[in-house]
């Protein structure tokens, strides 16, 4: 059953890494109509792929062929949640003055995954095969390992309850503000709130139960994938329905109405705008050497 939940859990894998690679491709192709939250959200589609990546190599057992991978796509998973969290700040229109104080967790997680590289090659191999090794590296890759996972569902017990609370405010505001409006976007955020409240809750629950040597069953694990693949899923369903969800405003080339809408927002007492220049269409002038040819005369 073990060996059926590796297969089965690299295939889930492959497909998250297909569907990341194609909604980055769908992102980018937007162009200068792109939202400006959509590199956060390209940032957590890049991260998932590369840590399937990882999952398709311990299931396939090719850990041994490019053991640096794993410095790099463990660190990632500390950039998941909170590239989400500002993916929702952005469309709840209040962006982060400083995001990238929030992704600090990566170069720092960095520290802790050097030492397992640093082992000997003949150590790594034990590791990665589950076989017996040293009391001193064994002590050193439990700790760095356990540090990792306990930080790990503490920032993202951290970030998901940060999540549920940005979003209660954005939909205070928007009842507040505007009443019975249009609750796309809100319902969109919801629906990633609860994917990546599923994924981490799964994953809490596997980890958890595997630290307390209560349970360790391989289909947690392929649970924890298939979650975060629904969820990849979810995000290029829902943005091929909603394109309008990743573009900008759509009346952002109208000048007459981006003044309207600043004196809306100003106030009552604010002085009026002056009136936004027309575009005035370029019409091409006859060359020089059109107008000086003698015209030829009449049949």
């Amino acid at each position: 059953m073990t060996a059926l939940a590796e297969q089965l859990d690299s295939a889930i894998a492959i497909t998250g890494i297909a569907q990341s690679i194609f909604f980055i491709g769908l992102l980018r192709a937007e162009g200068p109509r792109a939202h400006a939250a959509n590199r956060w959200l390209r940032l957590f589609l890049s991260a998932t792929a590369l840590t399937m990546v990882e999952v398709v190599m311990a299931g396939q057992k090719l850990y041994g062929n490019a053991p640096w991978m794993f410095l790099l796509t463990l660190p990632l998973t500390f950039a998941l949640a909170p590239s989400i969290i500002l993916y929702l700040k952005a469309l709840a229109g209040e962006p982060s003055r400083h995001p990238w104080q929030h992704l600090f967790h990566v170069p720092l997680s960095m520290l802790f995954t050097l030492p397992i590289l640093l082992l000997p090659p003949e150590i790594k191999l034990n590791i990665i095969n589950d076989e017996s090794i040293p009391d001193a590296d064994a002590t050193l890759f439990l700790t760095c390992i356990l540090t990792l996972v306990v930080w790990l569902l503490v920032q993202t017990t951290g970030y998901t309850l940060l999540g549920w609370r940005l979003l209660a405010r954005y939909r205070r505001r928007l009842r507040r503000d505007f009443g019975n409006t249009d609750e796309t976007p809100l319902y969109w955020m919801r629906w990633i709130m609860l994917c990546l409240t599923g994924v981490y809750g799964i994953y809490a629950i596997s980890q958890i139960g595997s630290l307390l040597e209560l349970y360790s069953s391989r289909w947690l694990d392929v649970a924890v994938t298939f979650t975060q693949v629904l969820m990849v899923f979810l995000l290029g369903y829902r943005g091929l329905r909603t394109p309008l969800l990743f573009t900008g405003s759509a009346d952002q080339d109208c000048p007459e109405l981006e003044q309207q809408n600043a004196l809306q927002a100003a106030g009552p007492d604010a002085s009026p705008l002056p009136a936004a220049p027309r575009r005035r269409r370029s019409v091409p002038l006859p060359s020089t050497a059109a107008m000086t040819a003698p015209r030829k005369p009449a049949a």
